[in-house]
Parts: structure tokens; sequence; C-alpha cells
């Protein structure tokens, strides 16, 4: 297994093949003039001027529901006593087993044989020289 096959490519690659291409810049940056208005628009006096003379009272008074709420006490207490594990100790001996399905595990991701693993760590110690 001399060398690796696509350090030869590039090393044999015709750079003539390539086609001449013209860049086209998509998104061009702001002239300094369009950043100098955009400042001058932002310190400008009227949008200021409407919000300090905005008048609050014009706003409506809305009411906010609380959707996540917090548990009750007795939550609380049976929480405790599965972690204590009473609740659960009791569901796992009643269990009834005859309810599970029969399956057949399927390995899809086969793992890597001991020449693959070498053969890769011969590849990766050779690099690109």
């Amino acid at each position: 297994m001399g060398d690796n096959p696509v350090k030869k490519e590039v090393q044999n690659f015709n750079v003539e093949t390539l086609r001449k291409t013209e860049t086209e810049e998509k998104n061009k940056l702001p002239t300094q003039s369009e950043i100098q208005a955009e400042k001058k628009m932002v310190n400008e006096e009227p949008c200021r001027k409407e919000l300090e003379e905005f008048d609050v009272k014009k706003l409506r008074k809305t009411d906010t529901e609380e959707k996540n709420t917090l548990p009750t006490s007795d939550d609380i207490e049976d929480e405790k006593t599965m972690i204590k594990g009473e609740t659960c100790r009791k569901e796992v001996e009643d269990f009834d087993v005859k309810k599970l399905r029969k399956t057949k595990t399927e390995e899809k991701n086969q793992l890597p044989t001991t020449k693959d693993i070498e053969d890769e760590k011969k590849m990766m110690k050779d690099g690109c020289k």
C-alpha cells in the first residue's frame, strides 16, 4: 500500500483545467457616507421627542395568564415518595413481563475490523507528505 491515491491525484492535478471566474460581491458593505447618514438619523431629535412625548395613558390594561403553573403540595409529596422508591419499586414488582413483545436486534452500524483500524492508522500517519 504505497502512496495514498488522493495524495497522488492532488499532486498530479492540472491547474490549467480550471475555468476563469469573476467574483461578484452580493452583500456589499456600506460606504462611509451611508454609515454617517444612519448615525445622524439615529441621533435626530424627532425620534427622541416622540418617545418623550408619548402618552402612557393610551396603553390598554392587559391581564397576564400564567401558563406554567407550579405543582401543588400533593404533587410534591407524590414525587417525594416516588424518589424514595416506594411507588417505583411496587410498579416494577407488579409489572407483567408477558405484555412485552418479542423483538430482534439488528446491528446496522458494524464496527471496523482490526485490519480496517490498522489501515486507517497507517493512512493518517502517512498523511499528505
